[in-house]
């Protein structure tokens, strides 16, 4: 058992979009969008091991800056980096060295035409946006698979408004209609990020 910690993106329309992202991307998906900033561990940590950790999070704002991807590892995995001040006091990846890389994965697979396709549209249509986390909770996995479902959480019916497609049997659609979705999801992202600089 290996157990990871990650912070949420907390709860708005940003937030949503990022899972609806992830899904539609990959429905076999286990986890919704995330920043694992902890761990492994062996065993999850007591309650009070992680108070002062956790008091870091609240009121923490996480800067989203720009897409990524590991292309270089011979991974087929595409991210959106992370800035935030308190996510180095609260890093900790020993399995990764000095490595310092906060991320939001959004597809994370062995199609290495399809990851790139992902990470070319996620690039044409760059954002930069808030979060807010809201919490620090263990992820426990066995083996290479979180005991996570994003199935019964993501919102359909927002997803069929901005889409034009229900995503009820989003395992059967092919790779293209994913992408446009995908695409569709990032011109809304991009208006939403729009209208808060507006409003600033």
């Amino acid at each position: 058992m290996k157990v990871l910690y990650a912070l949420d993106l907390g709860n708005s329309e940003i937030a949503k979009i990022m899972d609806s992202m992830k899904y539609i991307l990959d429905p076999s998906s286990s986890s919704k969008c995330h920043i694992t900033a902890r761990g492994p561990y062996s065993r999850q940590y007591k309650q009070y091991n992680m108070d002062t950790i956790k008091s870091a999070v609240k009121g923490a704002c996480i800067e989203i800056v720009g897409i990524g991807n590991f292309f270089e590892y011979g991974q087929g995995t595409v991210y959106y980096k992370c800035n935030g001040k308190f996510l180095r006091d609260i890093w900790y990846k020993p399995d990764f060295g000095k490595d310092y890389n906060p991320h939001i994965t959004i597809y994370n697979g062995d199609d290495r035409n399809y990851a790139r396709a992902i990470y070319d549209i996620g690039h044409e249509y760059a954002f930069d946006a808030r979060v807010y986390p809201t919490k620090l909770y263990p992820i426990i996995a066995n083996g290479n698979q979180a005991v996570m479902t994003m199935k019964m959480e993501v919102d359909n019916r927002y997803i069929r408004e901005i889409t034009g497609n229900d995503v009820m049997h989003v395992e059967s659609f092919n790779k293209s209609t994913a992408l446009d979705m995908y695409e569709k999801l990032c011109g809304r992202m991009q208006n939403i990020v729009s209208d808060e600089c507006a409003v600033r």
